[in-house]
C-alpha cells in the first residue's frame, strides 16, 4: 500500500512524535507543531499514536492512493478535494484505489494533518521518522519536504467490508476543544525565563504589554516577532540547552521563540518560555497575527497538558 505525491504543496513533511531525549546528541526534536490537530487525526482512524503523518503547512498537496484504506485530515482548513468533491475535515473518510486528494492554500490555520489507517513509513532515526531539515534526517528523503513523484509507504490498509463498514466509535467523536482556529490577533501564555531578572522592569513591562507582530520569516525553526524592542542588552551567556518554546532575546532586542526544529543548544538570554499550549496556538497563527505574551499559571498550564496527555493516552 502507497500513495503517490502529485504534487507536494508549499512545504509538506512525514512527522511522528518527534525524536525526543536527543538533543544531548545535538538532534531537533521534530514532531508536530500542532499535536493535538495531529492526535486528533491518528485517534479518529484508532491508530497509534506513534504513526507518522503528513504535516501539510500553507497547503497545495495533492496525491493519489493506490489502495483502499482510511484517512483523516485535521487543523487548518485548506479546503480539501476529495475526486473534485469537498472532503469534510475532522472526521473518518473511506477512499479508494486511485482516489486523488487535493488542498488549495490555507483558508484559516495554517497547518493540517493527514491520517491513513496504519500510519505512513519513513526513514526512522533514533527511533522516529519525524522530518527535520536542519538534521537531514527522517521522512522518504533525509527530511526534505514532499515532492512531486514520492511514493510513501503505508503500514497497512482496511480492505473490502471493513474499509465500507468502517465507523468512528461515539468516544472518539472529536471534540471542539481541542481545536484553535487561528485569528489576527492572539495572547500567548509564557512562564518567565531563566535570565527573566536580568532584564529591567521596564523591559519586562514592555514585554508583556506590547503587541508584536508574526514575521513572515517564522518556521519550524523558530518565531519571529517585530515591535519595540527590549533595551536591557543583555551580553551572552554560556550556552544552555533550549527547551521548547524558550524565548530567546538576541542583541536586536526582539523575541525570537525557538520551535520544534530548533538548535539544541543558545547562548543569548531567555527572557520567558511559551507554554505548550502556546506553542500549539503559535504553529496555527498566519505571518502578520498581532501577538500578545502574558504569564500562565504554571499549575494550570501543568494540569491541561496531563489532561489532553491522558486523553491521548501520551503519558
Amino acid at each position: 500500500m502507497s500513495i503517490s505525491i502529485l504534487d507536494g504543496g508549499i512545504f509538506s513533511q512525514i512527522q511522528d512524535l518527534g525524536r525526543v531525549g536527543h538533543g544531548h546528541s545535538g538532534f531537533s526534536q521534530g514532531g508536530p507543531m500542532d499535536l493535538p490537530a495531529a492526535c486528533w487525526a491518528n485517534y479518529l482512524l484508532d491508530n497509534n499514536n506513534h504513526c507518522a503523518v503528513i504535516e501539510i503547512t500553507l497547503g497545495q498537496l495533492s496525491l493519489q492512493f493506490n489502495q483502499d484504506t482510511v484517512i483523516a485530515l485535521c487543523g487548518a482548513d485548506m479546503a480539501p478535494r476529495l475526486n473534485k468533491q469537498a472532503l469534510v475535515m475532522w472526521q473518518a473518510v473511506p477512499v479508494k484505489a486511485g482516489d486523488m486528494l487535493s488542498m488549495k492554500t490555507c483558508q484559516a490555520g495554517m497547518r493540517a494533518y493527514l491520517a491513513i489507517k496504519g500510519g505512513f513509513v519513513g526513514q526512522k532515526v533514533l527511533g522516529s521518522v519525524a522530518s527535520v531539515m536542519r538534521d537531514r534526517v527522517g521522512g522518504v528523503n533525509q527530511g526534505q519536504p514532499l515532492q512531486k513523484g514520492d511514493e510513501i509507504e503505508v503500514n497497512s490498509s482496511l480492505k473490502g467490508k471493513a474499509m465500507q463498514s468502517y465507523n468512528v466509535a461515539p468516544e472518539r467523536a472529536y471534540q471542539r476543544g481541542y481545536h484553535y482556529t487561528a485569528k489576527s490577533w492572539a495572547k500567548l501564555a509564557v512562564f518567565k525565563g531563566p535570565q527573566w531578572h536580568l532584564f529591567s522592569q521596564a523591559d519586562q513591562d514592555l514585554f508583556l504589554n506590547q503587541y508584536y507582530r508574526l514575521e513572515q520569516s517564522s518556521n519550524r525553526m523558530a518565531a519571529s516577532f517585530a515591535g519595540t524592542p527590549l533595551t536591557s542588552g543583555i551580553a551572552g551567556i554560556v550556552s544552555q540547552g533550549i527547551t521548547l518554546g524558550a524565548i530567546q532575546v538576541p542583541p536586536s532586542g526582539l523575541p525570537v521563540a525557538l520551535l520544534n526544529d530548533r538548535q539544541t543548544l543558545g547562548g543569548y538570554a531567555k527572557i520567558a518560555n511559551l507554554s505548550q499550549g502556546a506553542c500549539w496556538r503559535l504553529a496555527q497563527l498566519p505571518p502578520g497575527c498581532q501577538v500578545q505574551f502574558e504569564l500562565a499559571d504554571i499549575t494550570q498550564a501543568q494540569q491541561q497538558v496531563l489532561q489532553f496527555q491522558r486523553f491521548f493516552q501520551l503519558n
